[in-house]
């Protein structure tokens, strides 16, 4: 974990997807999905609150306070992405953490029914 960023500083080298005409990034999904893999943020489902997926920043920042760690861990993505000057605003980081999330157990899940099936397994 030590190797990973600082999440308190901007990055120079985060490769946006899509760019204004000044040069900035735009608040897109895919920019959104490059400030998560460029600081190696983990999109996962916190244990209290299964049914929403949340972003973690591994020993850099934990929220304090269980209930609102959704919440507060959002928000910490939300000032990621703005210290690196996407002028973003909080529904499109919610929209795109679920998103993350949906993908990355569709992932998971697909992977272990191959698994299963190449056993010989049932579905």
């Amino acid at each position: 974990m030590s190797n990973l960023p600082d999440i308190y500083q901007p990055l120079d080298y985060i490769e946006w997807v899509h760019l204004d005409p000044c040069g900035f990034p735009l608040p897109t999904f895919e920019n959104i999905q490059s400030v998560i893999d460029a600081y190696g943020i983990t999109i996962a489902r916190p244990l209290l609150n299964a049914d929403d997926f949340t972003p973690f920043f591994g020993s850099r920042y934990h929220a304090e306070c269980a209930e609102n760690v959704r919440d507060c861990h959002r928000s910490q993505l939300l000032a990621i992405c703005r210290r690196n000057q996407m002028s973003v605003k909080m529904p499109a980081v919610e929209r795109a953490v679920q998103i993350i999330g949906l993908e990355i157990e569709d992932a998971e899940r697909r992977a272990a029914n191959n698994k299963r099936l190449r056993e010989g397994g049932a579905l």
